[in-house]
């Protein structure tokens, strides 16, 4: 049974987030994680009683705003609220990996500053730095099933181990695979990774799920992949970003920020270092 971790800021998105988590992942104990900044609250009641800690007082904020938003009287118990105090990347990746998270689901903005724009966002910060498969889910994403799912392909999958997790992953949902390759340039015909997918996709035995193999032509990677997403009616698509700190994603021209920034379907980020 899985450890399923979902970041909670109280906004619309992060309530959507908690909302697929917990219809995709229908049996495992799903942690709520919310982070403070700071430990006092003006909503805080200046008179509470001895055991009424700051920690308490966010829980329940937090339970009741859930529960408000969700349209029940009650907490799933599957579901479990955790309050710390701190900055919110390190926060969430401290605390995941500290309590053997082994899946983090999270609500990306539907809109950005220009601060957001050039700095990037928590949750690309969540992605490069924590090296957990994680799921973006944008603001008005339902889950249903995964049947179509796109694959970013680049040099990763000229490794087996990338190539094989995303087989384990398939084991589950049995999807259709749409391995997107947007090519460097005219001479790039992807034939070397292609072949080492295809082995590896045979290795064991035949597959009981389809693929193919797409070659696009270079233009904006981020705009071609969410071009043929939208086109081939795409469920998920899957990227594998390089793990890096976060001051070092903030700076470096990153397509990962680019398709958090602009995709309206969810995107599950799978580390191969």
């Amino acid at each position: 049974m899985k450890n399923i971790l979902v970041p909670m800021d109280l906004s619309e998105v992060s309530i959507n987030a908690l909302k697929y988590a917990s219809k995709m992942y229908t049996t495992e104990d799903i942690h709520i994680l919310h982070v403070q900044l700071d430990v006092l609250d003006p909503l805080m009641p200046f008179e509470t009683p001895e055991d009424w800690s700051a920690e308490a007082y966010y829980k329940k904020v937090v339970e009741d705003h859930i529960k408000s938003s969700l349209g029940s009287d009650f907490l799933d118990e599957r579901m479990n609220i955790h309050i710390r105090f701190g900055t919110i990347v390190e926060t969430i990746k401290q605390y995941a990996l500290s309590n053997h998270t082994e899946v983090v689901v999270m609500g990306t903005k539907d809109n950005y500053d220009i601060l957001e724009n050039w700095l990037g966002t928590v949750s690309l910060g969540v992605v490069k730095t924590l090296g957990l498969p994680t799921y973006l889910i944008p603001r008005f994403s339902k889950f249903k099933s995964f049947k179509s799912v796109v694959i970013g392909s680049d040099d990763h999958l000229r490794d087996v181990s990338a190539i094989r997790k995303i087989i384990n992953w398939n084991e589950v949902h049995k999807a259709e695979l749409k391995f997107v390759h947007i090519k460097e340039n005219e001479t790039d015909d992807f034939v070397e990774a292609k072949d080492a997918l295809v082995q590896q996709i045979f290795l064991d035995q035949e597959p009981d799920f389809s693929f193919e193999v797409i070659a696009l032509p270079k233009k904006n990677i981020s705009d071609s992949l969410l071009a043929y997403s939208h086109n081939n009616n795409t469920d998920l698509i899957v990227l594998m970003p390089d793990k890096q700190s976060f001051v070092g994603s903030l700076f470096l021209k990153s397509n990962s920020k680019e398709m958090i920034q602009k995709s309206d379907i969810p995107i599950l980020f799978i580390h191969n270092n």
